[in-house]
């Protein structure tokens, strides 16, 4: 690892300038973990949904998880146009 970053995002320095993008179904702890270990300087969490978040959905959790040893670490939210959930609401 540098001494020096290699850039920041807002205060946050970055050491290195491998970055993992996000992949929804392979961006899991395990995968980042790996690609951690491999020189990735950091991560992003496989997408999160934002219906997952307003239902509380149980997988939520497992996506959101990471290990200290990550950081700097992003979490990534998307949406998607579901019409017919948003008139339940």
């Amino acid at each position: 690892m540098s001494l020096s970053p290699s850039f920041s995002i807002k205060s946050i320095p970055i050491y290195g300038d491998l970055i993992l993008a996000p992949m929804d179904g392979y961006s899991d702890q395990p995968f980042r973990w790996l690609c951690r270990e491999l020189g990735s300087a950091m991560s992003y969490t496989e997408f999160i949904n934002a219906l997952d978040v307003l239902q509380r959905s149980p997988r939520l959790l497992r996506r959101l998880s990471y290990l200290p040893e990550e950081r700097p670490v992003v979490f990534r939210s998307s949406t998607a146009s579901q019409p017919a959930y948003w008139r339940r609401r």
